[in-house]
C-alpha cells in the first residue's frame, strides 16, 4: 500500500468486512498534520491523486462493491471524484489565502489531473486568480 493512505485503506477493508457505528462522544484525538510535517497528509495534492486509484481498487476487490451494478460503480467514481474536487478547491484556497502559493500551485495542478472540467472552468479560475492577487503571493505559474 502507498505511503499516506495505508490507514485509510485499512478502515475501508475493516468497514467492509465488519459492522461498523457511530457514537456521539469523541473516542480519539485527531491533530491536523503541519505543511513541513512530512506526513502524506500534509500534502493534499499528493493524497489526491493516489485516493481515485484506492478507491478503483476498492471497487474491484471488496465482494460488496464488486458485486454492485456498473452504473451503481459509475456513481460512486463519481461522487468520489466531486468530493475530491470540492476538497482540492478548498485546500488550494485555503493556500492561497495563507500566502503558500506553492501549495495552491500542487493543489492546481491536481484539480487540473482529478477534474479537468472543474478546474478550467471560467467561475474556477476566476476565484482562483482573485484569492492569488489578495494573498499578494504573486503568480503561481507551473514549473518547466
Amino acid at each position: 500500500m502507498r505511503n499516506g493512505v495505508a490507514d485509510w485503506d485499512a478502515w475501508v477493508r475493516l468497514a467492509a468486512d465488519h459492522r461498523a457505528v457511530t457514537v456521539s462522544e469523541p473516542v480519539a484525538i485527531y491533530t491536523l498534520p503541519r505543511p513541513r510535517s512530512g506526513q502524506m497528509s500534509s500534502n493534499p495534492a499528493k493524497m489526491a491523486l493516489l485516493g481515485p486509484e484506492l478507491h478503483r481498487t476498492w471497487l474491484e476487490t471488496i465482494p460488496r462493491a464488486r458485486q454492485a451494478p456498473a452504473a451503481q460503480r459509475e456513481h460512486s467514481l463519481g461522487a468520489y471524484r466531486d468530493w475530491v474536487t470540492d476538497w482540492l478547491y478548498g485546500h488550494m484556497s485555503r493556500a492561497l489565502n495563507e500566502g503558500n502559493p506553492a501549495m495552491a500551485r500542487e493543489c492546481w495542478q491536481s484539480l487540473l489531473k482529478v477534474n479537468p472540467r472543474f478546474a478550467l472552468r471560467r467561475r474556477t479560475v476566476t476565484l482562483a486568480l482573485r484569492s492569488l492577487r489578495n494573498s499578494g503571493a504573486g503568480p503561481i505559474a507551473a514549473r518547466t
